[in-house]
């Protein structure tokens, strides 16, 4: 009864490979957050327009739509590791160029929408190797307890790096303190490339079968997300969520200040509120 009594979760942790995967995550995700709060403020702060708000989003999420499936193709083909540490070390030259930037006072709208657009790309291509990262570094019993810490992981996150970066935008000012956000978000980089090389992964065995063309391979898992009862509602569920609820966070910054009069503090209070009522959802 007693190995049981902490069930997943304690034989999880007990692996190394997931220790060490989860912190360096769990920090990155952190600054992610920073660094997320520290551009809805600075793009408020440099436009007071909604819809570049709105533009500034869409640089960041549009690629992981048009270049997921692809991702997701090459991650089965390349080592996923390889593609992770090749993107973290691109998102942490973006995260410095760009707190350097704002940190001088020389971001301007332009060079924040393409820097953003950087970031999304690299993300993008990122993303399904990070995700499908996990079911590998666990034994099958317990992936869904990993799944479930992983998304823990995210919204508590979603949570710490608002609330870090808010004394930065108050003390700072919304450039100034958004460019120190940055800045901090290049370290929790930093710190899950030095986790990437430690992890220890077993060789995965390949199936034998004749590897298909790329366009091909994302065809079948089209055609298999369409008639697969589960996957298919749960995907228009997710697409659903993702048009008529999500985009409310990007206008935070705009209704804080606007409507509340808050300006950076009530964005980034509202924002890490946000986030924790995901975490408690997330428990």
């Amino acid at each position: 009864m007693a190995p049981q009594a902490g069930g997943g979760i304690g034989r999880v942790f007990a692996n190394r490979n997931y220790r060490l995967y989860f912190t360096g995550n769990a920090v990155s995700l952190v600054g992610t957050w920073m660094q997320r709060t520290g551009v809805g403020a600075l793009a408020w702060e440099l436009t007071e327009s909604a819809f570049f708000l709105g533009l500034v989003a869409t640089a960041e999420f549009l690629p992981s739509i048009l270049l997921g499936p692809f991702a997701g193709a090459v991650a089965d083909r390349l080592n996923r590791l390889g593609i992770i540490a090749a993107m973290q070390g691109l998102l942490c030259l973006q995260a410095f160029t760009l707190g350097l930037l704002t940190v001088a006072g020389l971001t301007t709208p332009e060079s924040l929408f393409l820097l953003t657009l950087l970031l999304g790309t690299a993300t993008a291509v990122a993303q399904p190797a990070r995700l499908s990262l996990v079911p590998s570094l666990v034994g099958r019993d317990d992936i869904p307890s990993a799944v479930a810490i992983n998304s823990i992981g995210w919204n508590s996150a979603r949570f710490i790096g608002p609330t870090l970066a808010g004394p930065l935008l108050l003390h700072f000012g919304p450039v100034s303190g958004a460019g120190w956000a940055f800045l901090c978000n290049t370290a929790t980089f930093a710190v899950f490339l030095v986790v990437l090389p430690m992890l220890r992964l077993s060789p995965r065995l390949q199936a034998a079968r004749q590897r298909r063309s790329l366009f091909a391979e994302i065809g079948d898992g089209f055609r298999y997300i369409g008639r697969h009862a589960g996957v298919g509602p749960l995907i228009l569920l997710l697409l659903a969520g993702a048009l008529l609820v999500r985009p409310y966070v990007e206008l935070l910054p705009a209704f804080a200040d606007v409507v509340f009069e808050r300006g950076a503090e009530g964005f980034s209070m509202l924002i890490a509120v946000n986030g924790l009522g995901a975490l408690a959802g997330g428990l």
